[in-house]
């Protein structure tokens, strides 16, 4: 079996990345907490995560998308105490950003769940 070892994979041209063909990948990822004052703790191309109130964030994109029909996948969990329980909500969404709403289930309100996973798919611009 052989490997294949490269620090960077460009298009024919040497100056872009490679294009997927018929493919798909993540083009951001984001793992953060969203008590007390929300932190990144992974990322991909997310720059920052603004804090809108009890169970409201904003999720800024380093790189835009093209449009904003990107797919997100969310995930909330409240804390490692009460590891169910949160729902998560994609509200609002431009080329550059998500807004996401936490809830912990029983209650009718927004409010902050420990951890937060966001995925996104879609084309960069």
């Amino acid at each position: 079996m052989s490997d294949i070892r490269v620090n960077t994979i460009s298009d024919a041209d040497g100056t872009g990345p490679v294009t997927l063909t018929s493919q798909v990948a993540v083009k951001t990822h984001a793992a953060f907490s969203g008590d007390a004052t929300p932190t990144i703790h992974e990322s991909l191309n997310a720059s920052s995560i603004a804090d809108n109130g009890a169970g409201l964030y904003t999720l800024n994109f380093t790189n835009s998308y093209t449009t904003n029909r990107f797919t997100l996948v969310l995930h909330a969990v409240h804390d490692s105490s009460f590891p169910a329980g949160c729902s998560s909500y994609d509200y609002a969404r431009t080329t550059g950003d998500a807004d996401i709403s936490t809830s912990s289930s029983g209650h009718n309100s927004w409010s902050d769940c420990g951890t937060i996973d966001a995925v996104l798919i879609g084309d960069l611009a």
